[in-house]
Order: structure tokens, then C-alpha cells, then sequence
């Protein structure tokens, strides 16, 4: 029973992650578009390409993590957490701190960061018992 607790914590920490990771590489992509028009301070603040290079990194090895976890759960993990320390301490070398692109930076990285500590190898469905009978 414990077994399958376990892989249901693994199941939404990679879940998590996954998300967290392609809407970080997401941002790499497309946050300057969107974070610029938001404020006109955040393109004259050279803090600010630091942060979308961040995203991309920390969205680059969130993804990396992942694929080295479904065969290494301890080496993937590594590059998950420090996606995610990237993703939360960049924000803070910003001039003037744009509130859309440090909290978009700062959530991302810590759910990086949480679920890393339960990321693992993502089990497949049909090894999950149904509801009722693992019970009996």
C-alpha cells in the first residue's frame, strides 16, 4: 500500500514539473512579448534578460530532469532543482522588480523545487490498482 502512495506522490510531482518546465521554456519563448507589454520598465531593465534566459535554462533542465528521471530518480532530480533555484533567485539582480515577470519566475521555481523532492519514474497506468481493489 505504501508502494502505491508513493507512486501517486511521484505521479503529480512529475506532473508538476512538467508543467512548471514547458511554461517556463514558454516564457523563454514568449514572455518578452508578453512582459513588455505589460510595463515599459521591464525592457530597459537589464535584469530582465537575465530572467528570460533564466526561463529558458530553468525550463531546460526542468525538461532534462524529467527524461533523466524515468531512468535515474536521484540524477534527475538535480537538474530539476537547480532549474528551479534559477528560476527563483534571478529575480531578485532586477533594477526595478516588475511584479508579472518575478512572481511568473518565482512560482515556477518553487513548484520546480518542490517537486523535485518526488520526482521519479512515472508509473505506468495500467500498474495502478482501481480504486476498490486494493482495499479488500
Amino acid at each position: 500500500m505504501a508502494d502505491i502512495v508513493g507512486r501517486r506522490k511521484r505521479r503529480w510531482a512529475d506532473i508538476v514539473a512538467i508543467i512548471a518546465s514547458v511554461t517556463a521554456l514558454g516564457n523563454a519563448m514568449w514572455g518578452p512579448l508578453i512582459f513588455s507589454s505589460v510595463s515599459n520598465q521591464v525592457t530597459t531593465d537589464p535584469g530582465a534578460g537575465y530572467n528570460w534566459f533564466a526561463f529558458g535554462v530553468g525550463g531546460m533542465l526542468g525538461v532534462l530532469g524529467l527524461i533523466v528521471a524515468q531512468k535515474r530518480p536521484v540524477l534527475g532530480r538535480i537538474p530539476l532543482a537547480v532549474g528551479g533555484l534559477l528560476l527563483v533567485v534571478v529575480p531578485f539582480v532586477y533594477d526595478n522588480r516588475a511584479p508579472l515577470p518575478t512572481i511568473t519566475s518565482a512560482v515556477l521555481g518553487l513548484a520546480m523545487l518542490a517537486s523535485s523532492f518526488f520526482l521519479g519514474p512515472m508509473p505506468a497506468p495500467w500498474k495502478f490498482p482501481e480504486r476498490g481493489e486494493g482495499r479488500r
